[in-house]
C-alpha cells in the first residue's frame, strides 16, 4: 500500500510508530502485549488494495499480522481499516455471495459483535497494606504515591515492581509494571498479556476537580495529589478509543481537561493530537507545566506547577493533603 498514506493514517489514530528501511515497527503488539518496537510490517508494494504484512519479532510471540488484522487488533474502527486499503468491507462481502431471485428477500449484513474484554487474574499480586514495609511500596512512596490511590495498585515480589490496575467498572481489564530496579533503563515497564492501552485509560478519580491527561502512571499519581482528576494513557500514543474515554470523564465531571504532555517531540504531538479532537467538539485544553522535568519530579522536589491556556498563564497548583509540607 502507499506508505504516506499509512503514516497520516497512523498519525490520525496515535498508533505510535517509525520507519526501519523498508519495514514500518509498530512500539506494541496487540497479541502479547510486548512495547518493545517489535511487530515489523515490510512496505513491499504501492498497490493500495493489498496490505503489508509482517509479524511481531518477539521470541515469545511470533503472531503474524497484516496491516488491515493490526490496526483492527489495536481498536482501530473496522470501516475506516478497510477505507484505507480502498476496501468496502459490505461490498466485498456481497461479491461472494451467488446472484439471489427477487423474490427472496435480502438478508442484512451486520458487524459481528465484539466479545467484553475478559477480567484479568491478579491473585498472584499482593496489596499494599498486606506487605507495607516491601521495596516497591516504600519506593511508590518515595514518588508520592498517596494511601487513598493504594487499591489502585498491587506489588508484584517476583519482579520487584508496582503494578498499577486497569479498571473497566469493577473489573481489570489489564496493568502496567513499573519495574523499581530495572535491569535495562530502556526497558523500565511491562504491560500484561494482551492488554490493548490504546482502548483504555487509567484513571485516579477525584470528584469535582478538572481532568489532567498524562503520559505515565506516576505523573498520574502526581497530577492526584496537585488536586486533578487524574487519567492516564500509557504513553503519548492515544487512540481514539482512548480520547473518547477521556471526553465522558469530562462530560461526567463537568470539568474542563488538560495535559501534563512532557517537553519532548512525543509530547508536544500527544497534546496537538488531544486539542485537535478537541477543538472540532468546542471543548477547550489546558497544559500543566513545571521547572522539573515532569509533575513527578515536582511533587517530590516540593515544586509547584502552573496552568497555561491560550489566554494566558493561571495559578499556580499546589500538592494537597499531606504533601503541601512539602513547601513550607
Amino acid at each position: 500500500m502507499e506508505l504516506q498514506a499509512l503514516e497520516n493514517f497512523l498519525d490520525e489514530q496515535g498508533v505510535a510508530y517509525r520507519l526501519s528501511g523498508k519495514s514500518i515497527a509498530f512500539k506494541e503488539c496487540p497479541e502479547c502485549g510486548s512495547q518493545k518496537w517489535k511487530v515489523l510490517l515490510k512496505v513491499e508494494r504501492d498497490d493500495d488494495e493489498k496490505p503489508i504484512l509482517g509479524k511481531c519479532m518477539s521470541g515469545k510471540c511470533g503472531q503474524g499480522f497484516s496491516s488491515i488484522s493490526y490496526l483492527i487488533k489495536m481498536g482501530i474502527d473496522r470501516d475506516a481499516v478497510f477505507a484505507l486499503h480502498g476496501k468496502n468491507p459490505e461490498m466485498n462481502l456481497k461479491g461472494f455471495l451467488p446472484e439471489l431471485p427477487n423474490l427472496v428477500p435480502q438478508v442484512p449484513i451486520t458487524k459481528p459483535v465484539k466479545e467484553p474484554t475478559p477480567e484479568v487474574d491478579i491473585s498472584g499480586f499482593f496489596r499494599f497494606e498486606e506487605w507495607p514495609d516491601h521495596p516497591v511500596v516504600q519506593y511508590s512512596t518515595k514518588r508520592g504515591l498517596p494511601k487513598e490511590l493504594w487499591p489502585m495498585v498491587r506489588i508484584n515480589h517476583d519482579s520487584n515492581s508496582v503494578v498499577f490496575l486497569c479498571y473497566q467498572g469493577r473489573k481489570v481489564v489489564g496493568y502496567q509494571e513499573r519495574f523499581i530496579k530495572p535491569f535495562d533503563p530502556n526497558m523500565k515497564t511491562k504491560t500484561s498479556y494482551g492488554f490493548l492501552v490504546s482502548e483504555f485509560v487509567l484513571e485516579f478519580p477525584n470528584p469535582g476537580k478538572k481532568i489532567l491527561v498524562c503520559e505515565g502512571p506516576f505523573t498520574a499519581v502526581a497530577a492526584f495529589v496537585f488536586g486533578y482528576h487524574a487519567i492516564c494513557t500509557f504513553g503519548s500514543a492515544m487512540g481514539e478509543k482512548q480520547i473518547a474515554r477521556i471526553i465522558a470523564a469530562s462530560e461526567a465531571n463537568g470539568q474542563p481537561i488538560g495535559m501534563a504532555a512532557e517537553s519532548d517531540k512525543a509530547g508536544f504531538k500527544a497534546f496537538d493530537r488531544l486539542s485537535k479532537h478537541l477543538f472540532w467538539k468546542n471543548i477547550n485544553i489546558f497544559k500543566v507545566v513545571s521547572d522539573e522535568k515532569d509533575l513527578n519530579d515536582a511533587l517530590v522536589n516540593g515544586k509547584p506547577v502552573k496552568e497555561l491556556t491560550s489566554e494566558g498563564e493561571w495559578e499556580p497548583m499546589l500538592p494537597s493533603g499531606a504533601w503541601s509540607g512539602f513547601l513550607s
